[in-house]
């Protein structure tokens, strides 16, 4: 009879704990949101550079996002167009509530002209490749807010679900 309540309880226990992930994985929605990013950043060197882009961030998958940035960066003496796709994956970290991403790859269009080394050092969190901790946080049922540890990156408003 003691074996059979052992056994039993087990089961129970497992049981719950797959209910469980199972409600947990439900919670989680694929959504879209889009974000205007109008900013100025100070260079090394004392000038400033212009950022004016139109941000989509598209999560079909709870560890993968791809970020559509289209619009302008603007430098002392040159005009550049951006039209770039950005592949991010994620991973739950040690830190509560964020996850450490990779920036995995890039596709620019034709039409993008940036340099690399003026994107990657004045506007991605990080070059590709390297991991950073980042935060998703869901501010409000239509909002999102994109953050590392020490600042955030953008809000963007969910606007498909």
């Amino acid at each position: 009879m003691n074996r059979v309540i052992v056994w039993v309880s087990i089961f129970s226990v497992i049981g719950m704990g797959l209910f469980f992930f199972y409600l947990n994985s439900l919670s989680w929605k694929p959504f879209r949101c889009d974000t205007q990013v109008n900013s100025s950043i100070a260079t090394k060197n004392g000038n400033w550079i212009k950022f004016n882009a139109n941000i989509n961030v598209i999560t079909l998958h709870k560890e993968h996002i791809e970020v559509l940035v289209i619009g302008s960066l603007k430098d002392k003496s040159e005009n550049y167009t951006i039209y770039r796709t950005i592949f991010v994956t994620h991973k739950p970290a040690d830190i509560t509530g964020y996850s450490v991403a990779v920036i995995t790859s890039e596709k620019r269009h034709p039409k993008d002209n940036v340099p690399d080394t003026l994107w990657q050092h004045y506007v991605l969190p990080e070059v590709p490749g390297v991991s950073f901790y980042l935060e998703t946080k869901h501010l409000k049922e239509n909002s999102v807010i994109y953050k590392r540890l020490d600042n955030p990156i953008f809000i963007c408003a969910i606007t498909e679900q």
